[in-house]
C-alpha cells in the first residue's frame, strides 16, 4: 500500500503544479491582438500557362521568344499580383539577356504595385540592390 501512495502523490502533485502554467498560458493567449487573415491569391490558368511556356523558352534557350511571351501578358489587364509575378519573370528574364537596366525597370516597377506582399517587397528591394551594386550605382543600394 505504502508503494501506491508516493506514485499518487507525485501524480497529484504533477497535475497540479503542471495544470498552473497552463492556465497562465491560456491567459496570455487571451491578451494577444489576433493577426488579420491574408488572403492567398493566385495566378489565373491563362498567365500561368503563359508563364509557363516563356519558361520553356528560356529552358530551350529562346529568350527572345520569352521575352515576347512576357512583354505579350503584361500588355494584358492583369490583376496586381499577376503584373508583380510577370514584371519578376521579366526582370529574371532580362537580366539572363545581360540587359540589367531592364530588369532594374522591371524589379523598380514591381515596388509601384500596391498591396504587394511584404516578403516580394523585400526581396525585390534585395535584387536591386544587387544589380545596383553590379553597375556600380552604390547610391542607390543603400
Amino acid at each position: 500500500m505504502r508503494y501506491l501512495k508516493v506514485p499518487a502523490l507525485a501524480i497529484i502533485a504533477g497535475l497540479l503544479l503542471g495544470g498552473m502554467p497552463a492556465m497562465a498560458v491560456a491567459q496570455d493567449d487571451e491578451e494577444q491582438p489576433r493577426r488579420e487573415t491574408r488572403r492567398a491569391e493566385a495566378l489565373s490558368k491563362g498567365v500561368y500557362d503563359e508563364l509557363t511556356k516563356a519558361q520553356e523558352a528560356i529552358d530551350a534557350d529562346d529568350l527572345n521568344s520569352a521575352a515576347r511571351i512576357v512583354d505579350a501578358l503584361l500588355a494584358d489587364e492583369l490583376s496586381d499580383f499577376e503584373r508583380g509575378n510577370v514584371l519578376n519573370f521579366k526582370g529574371f528574364l532580362e537580366y539572363s539577356r545581360g540587359n540589367n537596366n531592364a530588369a532594374i525597370r522591371a524589379y523598380e516597377l514591381m515596388l509601384t504595385i500596391p498591396n504587394m506582399e511584404p516578403g516580394q517587397v523585400n526581396q525585390t528591394i534585395y535584387t536591386l540592390a544587387q544589380l545596383y551594386a553590379k553597375q556600380e550605382n552604390y547610391a542607390k543600394t543603400l
